[in-house]
């Protein structure tokens, strides 16, 4: 890089009684000057004679320009230490959770970067940046479903049709059966969305137990061998879902061993020993 020439006055001056002989082209070659330096010399001088040719260069001493360099730097050092002071008293004023972190962030963001914001927060770049988003993250849930017949149906006629199998008397499927029941019927679903329907109608298997009272007796013997009817009887005793009622009830069966029949049953919401008596003497009259 070439360095910046200076003229005198009276360089200046030479040059220019130069063009008055020779002509601007030729001296603009001779000195190697631009046209439009040439012309604003030309200028001057005939505005303000020999003294319109006098430098206009401003000489800052050296000194100066280095103390006006550390006041820069030591006014930039205050600022950012008040600053500092300012966003740890915010802070303090705030609960310290992310809430108030990003509320400072936010106030300070136009006259600091915000990186530097964060670091004095203690905030991480990707939790000042997140933006929450409304719904349930993924793919939204789908609106139809297919049949075998290559038709396709909204939601509602599905969730019809699942009220109607769950209506039928004795029915107490969950969703898995209820999958099933709807493949039979023509419909192209798995359980997962079977489960999501059900559950937004609120036609999911309640889990409800009776409560039982006393010391259980298990039975000990699993095997029993019987050689006439009527020989050996055993009872069992299952929950059924009552959809009308909307709650279990007991289901009470005796069983011949022998025959593998069913003499009789009894299907109550309560069943207590007196009933058990009953049924067993019905059996033992018939």
């Amino acid at each position: 890089m070439s360095k910046r020439r200076t003229f005198t006055k009276e360089k200046k001056l030479e040059i220019l009684r130069y063009a008055e002989e020779y002509g601007m082209v030729a001296t603009c070659r001779e000195y190697e000057l631009s046209q439009s330096l040439f012309y604003r010399w030309k200028h001057a001088f005939e505005s303000k004679g020999v003294d319109g040719l006098e430098p206009a260069y401003y000489k800052v001493d050296p000194q100066v320009r280095d103390l006006e360099k550390e006041n820069e730097r030591l006014r930039k050092i205050i600022a950012k230490q008040a600053l500092e002071l300012e966003v740890k008293s915010e802070l303090i004023k705030k609960r310290p959770d992310t809430k108030a972190q990003k509320a400072v962030i936010l106030m300070y963001r136009d006259v600091v970067p915000v990186r530097w914001l964060c670091y004095r927060t203690g905030t991480p770049h990707s939790t000042f940046y997140y933006r929450s988003t409304e719904g349930k993250r993924g793919a939204k849930p789908s609106t139809h479903t297919l049949r075998t017949d290559s038709s396709r149906v909204s939601n509602a006629p599905v969730v019809e049709e699942i009220k109607k199998i769950l209506s039928q008397e004795f029915i107490c499927y969950g969703y898995e059966k209820t999958t099933w029941e709807l493949h039979d019927r023509g419909y192209i679903i798995n359980k997962k969305k079977v489960y999501r329907l059900m559950k937004e109608e609120h036609l999911l298997l309640r889990h409800d137990c009776i409560a039982t009272t006393g010391r259980r007796q298990f039975v000990r013997t699993r095997r029993i061998e019987a050689d006439n009817p009527l020989q050996y009887l055993v009872m069992d005793i299952k929950y059924v879902r009552i959809q009308g009622e909307r709650r279990n009830a007991y289901l009470l069966t005796v069983l011949d061993v022998f025959s593998r029949k069913v003499p009789a049953h009894s299907c109550k919401f309560s069943i207590k020993q007196t009933d058990v008596v009953l049924i067993l003497d019905g059996i033992v009259q018939n």
